[in-house]
């Protein structure tokens, strides 16, 4: 399985960051309250995250994403949060990244689900 590269920011900032409880309740339409029932045991987390990278540095996300993602196809290990004493993990990309031009350095934002 690949792995986030070494080369890039290991930290997400910190703002702009997103998290959202892992949910897994489906609910069906009746007569009365709704009924709800666990689709799953284990839910995915999704996660909004940025990083300020240099252009090489995206060149080599960019290459990341193309090559060992097959264009996001595929998921990733990556320490949760870039923090030493985390967990890994295996992420996917959810969709395309956007980049925002910051002075000489690249904004770059994507969403994520930790799988479970």
């Amino acid at each position: 399985m690949p792995t986030w590269p070494a080369s890039l920011p290991q930290k997400p900032l910190n703002d702009p960051y997103q998290e959202q409880a892992p949910w897994s309740v489906i609910q069906a339409p009746v007569e009365g309250p709704p009924k709800s029932r666990r689709r799953y045991t284990a839910a995915p987390k999704p996660v909004q995250v940025s990083f300020l990278m240099t252009q090489a540095q995206l060149d080599t996300f960019e290459s990341f994403l193309d090559s060992d993602l097959k264009g996001g196809a595929l998921a990733y290990e990556w320490r949760e949060y870039g923090d030493p004493s985390r967990p890994i993990y295996n992420w996917r990309i959810t969709d395309a990244p956007s980049y925002s031009r910051r002075s000489n350095k690249w904004l770059v934002s994507f969403p994520l689900i930790r799988m479970p």
